[in-house]
Order: C-alpha cells, then sequence, then structure tokens
C-alpha cells in the first residue's frame, strides 16, 4: 500500500524514530532479551554456569566454581555465603547487590 520512503516520511512527521519501527523483529527480541536479563534478578542456587557469568565481575571460571560449590556444599542460604567461594570477595558480592537471590 505504502512504500517505504512514504512510511519513513510519516514517522518523521509524527516525531518517531524510523530505526526502532523498522528493526528487524529478531533485533527486537535480542534487545528486550538483553533487557530482561539485566533487570532480572538471578537465582545462585538454580543458575548454570553461563548465566552466572552475565554477572558483573563473574567470569566463566568463577560461575563454574560457585556451581562446583554449590555441588558440594548444598544450596546456598544466604547470598553472602558466595564469600566462601574462591575469588569472590567483598567487592564483587558488592557489586552482585539487587541482582542475585537464594
Amino acid at each position: 500500500m505504502f512504500n517505504k520512503p512514504t512510511i519513513l516520511s510519516i514517522l518523521l512527521a509524527l516525531g518517531l524514530s524510523c530505526s526502532s519501527v523498522l528493526a528487524k523483529p529478531a533485533e527486537q527480541a535480542k534487545s528486550v532479551s538483553q533487557t530482561q536479563q539485566q533487570s532480572a534478578v538471578l537465582d545462585i542456587n538454580s543458575a548454570d554456569a553461563s548465566a552466572l557469568s552475565s554477572l558483573p565481575g563473574i567470569g566463566i571460571r568463577k560461575a563454574e566454581a560457585i556451581v562446583e560449590y554449590r555441588k558440594k556444599m548444598g544450596r546456598f542460604k544466604t547470598t553472602t555465603e558466595l564469600l566462601e567461594v574462591k575469588g569472590i570477595g567483598k567487592g564483587i558480592l558488592a557489586k552482585l547487590e539487587g541482582k542475585i537471590r537464594v
């Protein structure tokens, strides 16, 4: 019905961003997924190493250490118990505040 230049002109006249309106569905889904991951609170008792490594200050090795600790010691009772995992100190724990739960 309308060609692309006409749609762009209409959007510009309305003051809308063309890039967000014409973004591909996969790009929109990726953007939504990233936002959800950033705003979601991660359960350290059920998250796998890949999910844990998305946390600030936690790389794949520390994430694997968390999973290994959990296998040996059982579920975390508090988030501060992460201090028992080698390589995780108070600084990293502070970065995780509000981003993790048990």
